[in-house]
């Protein structure tokens, strides 16, 4: 049950199959000591026409902070990208 909660958790972080195209997605996570929940320190990055887009996703225990780095145009193209992509799937 255990390993089954880990690769739940793991699996949560991956984008949808429509989304995948678009970002490099790297998950990395540590178990503390004494705590129960995993923390995860995951990035998604984004290769646009004007720029790369990277999203950090951090968690330590309930709390999840989310950091977008990029220029203003590249973080537009990124959405634009992913409305797109949204567009296209089933």
């Amino acid at each position: 049950m255990k390993q089954q909660a880990e690769v739940a958790a793991n699996e949560a972080w991956e984008l949808p199959n429509e989304l995948k195209g678009s970002f490099v997605t790297t998950v990395r996570s540590a178990v503390t000591q004494g705590e129960l929940i995993p923390q995860y320190d995951v990035e998604y990055v984004a290769e646009t026409k004007v720029g790369q887009v990277r999203v950090a996703a951090k968690n330590w225990r309930r709390n999840v902070t989310v950091e977008v780095q990029g220029a203003t145009d590249a973080i537009k193209a990124a959405y634009v990208q992913m409305v797109l992509a949204g567009l296209k799937a089933d």
